[in-house]
């Protein structure tokens, strides 16, 4: 048992000295998805997937995150699982719990889509049952704030139309400042 305890101790030893080298060596990705390189040391993480060290800022890994997290077809619900963009490879549990603790411990927000996956112990399936109505509201929202100005207004204008069919909106109207009225009406709509 002694002999046992010693080998178990130097094996763990070998093990924290080759994850300190993989990652202390050169990242193979040094930019940002927007392929800005990334120099700001708290705003991102180093992960190795595929014996591959990547470097990611948190907001790419948050969008990349939330995209796949509500991911809806025709509004119903179809959660993706979270992949690394550059192989386009799914992450395992251990990079999306490096992921999780990383974003805990930054100044972002977590996201509440992440942390429901979190608690659903990162199975999209029990995650998207349990999850079906969040994931949905997350997506509309996203629709909502961030489609371009010229869909949204399109949009907005059939849904006055279709509801008041006596009004009809003017051509000449201010688009941003109409889009910024009636955005909270067409989310509840």
């Amino acid at each position: 048992l002694d002999v046992l305890c010693i080998v178990q101790k130097h094996y763990n030893a070998f093990s924290k000295l080759a994850r300190i080298y993989k990652y202390s060596k050169k990242s193979s990705v040094n930019t940002d998805l927007l392929l800005c390189p990334i120099t700001n040391k708290d705003r991102h993480i180093k992960i190795i997937h595929e014996n591959v060290l990547y470097m990611f800022t948190i907001k790419d890994l948050i969008n990349i995150i939330n995209t796949s997290l509500s991911n809806c077809s025709s509004f119903y619900a179809e959660p993706k699982p979270i992949k690394n963009p550059y192989n386009n490879l799914l992450f395992n549990k251990s990079s999306l719990y490096n992921i999780y603790f990383s974003i805990k411990k930054s100044d972002y927000l977590m996201p509440v889509l992440f942390h429901q996956y979190f608690l659903c112990h990162f199975n999209i399936i029990n995650f998207g049952i349990e999850n079906e109505y969040l994931i949905r509201d997350t997506y509309i929202k996203r629709l909502v704030y961030n489609t371009n100005q010229k869909n949204l207004f399109d949009s907005m204008k059939r849904m006055i139309e279709k509801n008041f069919s006596q009004i009809r909106i003017n051509k000449n109207i201010d688009k941003d400042e109409f889009i910024k009225i009636m955005r909270p009406y067409y989310y509840l709509y």
